[in-house]
């Protein structure tokens, strides 16, 4: 398929998939879905199926039912409640689609509670320092993407599906900030977005060669859009990094998605933040930080841009 073909097709599921997230409480058919994809119904089944791994009926009622365990689990809402919102007809339907999915019954969440939730999702670790290696990408380079990557991601996957270039399983996909989005969220963003572990091959000349910089990082799991998720990773960096006698130093944050952000609901989304640090008592001789405090991002910036 051709790349135009691919960069077209993930746009329109893209706009389906924040759709849903925004309208779950309403009739989600495939006609509705179809509209919003501006494709034919059958056009629009057989385009979702083959890039996201599932019907868009099964797309709708998996978030539904995530949602309905949060609600039932915090006791937002009675299970009858919760099966009307999931738009079941009936307890006993919404019961048995439950139990096949999370394996317990609704009414034994509603007894566990939260801690039964927490106990059965996957942990993501909060906060880290880690030591990243110098790594290569190849993908292009903008001067003006937009900032949570949507529409630039789509470019730059289009051009390596249509040449089989990426395996989404085995590839990391990240972006690279030239523009500080941890100081300044406003208007464009100048970005490199990048396919990280493949070697080159025939076809990939249209795509840049980006050399992502190694060195010492603060790292977070964070879910769902950049733009949500700047409060709470500010915080964590003015709370942790002087604990640990660190600074931030002057090199591009980095982000690697850790699932499709193109084809994810935005509720399920989630990705990695790399913030570049520094030992606060070796910053003046740092290799990286360079001689001059002026190098350095002082953590009252956070304060001011939160």
């Amino acid at each position: 398929m051709k790349p135009n073909r691919i960069i077209d097709h993930r746009q329109r599921i893209r706009r389906v998939a924040a759709y849903i997230d925004d309208h779950l409480d309403e009739k989600l058919n495939l006609p509705t879905l179809a509209a919003v994809a501006c494709l034919s119904p059958f056009h629009f089944q057989r385009v979702y199926q083959l890039l996201v791994g599932e019907t868009p009926a099964d797309t709708v009622r998996r978030l539904r039912l995530k949602r309905a365990a949060s609600q039932i689990a915090n006791g937002e809402t009675s299970v009858t409640e919760a099966a009307t919102l999931a738009g079941y007809g009936s307890s006993q339907a919404f019961c048995r689609a439950f139990r096949r999915d999370f394996g317990v019954a609704p009414s034994r969440l509603k007894k566990a509670g939260p801690a039964w939730l927490a106990d059965h999702t996957p942990p993501r670790p909060g906060f880290a320092i880690l030591d990243l290696p110098p790594q290569v990408g190849f993908g292009l380079r903008f001067a003006g993407a937009d900032w949570e990557g949507d529409w630039s991601c789509c470019q730059v996957v289009g051009r390596l599906l249509a040449g089989q270039h990426w395996n989404p399983m085995a590839d990391g996909m990240f972006m690279q900030y030239r523009s500080d989005p941890l100081t300044s969220f406003d208007g464009p963003a100048d970005a490199d977005i990048c396919i990280v572990g493949r070697d080159p091959r025939p076809g990939m000349n249209d795509l840049d060669r980006i050399l992502l910089p190694g060195g010492t990082f603060a790292a977070m799991v964070l879910p769902g859009s950049l733009a949500g998720a700047l409060q709470d990773c500010r915080l964590r960096l003015q709370t942790r990094l002087p604990a640990l006698g660190l600074l931030r130093r002057r090199a591009p944050v980095l982000r690697r998605f850790l699932n499709d952000p193109v084809l994810t609901p935005p509720s399920e989304r989630l990705f990695e933040i790399y913030v570049p640090v520094v030992a606060e008592s070796s910053a003046g001789f740092d290799d990286r930080a360079g001689d001059s405090s002026a190098s350095l991002r002082p953590l009252e910036r956070y304060a001011a841009a939160s």
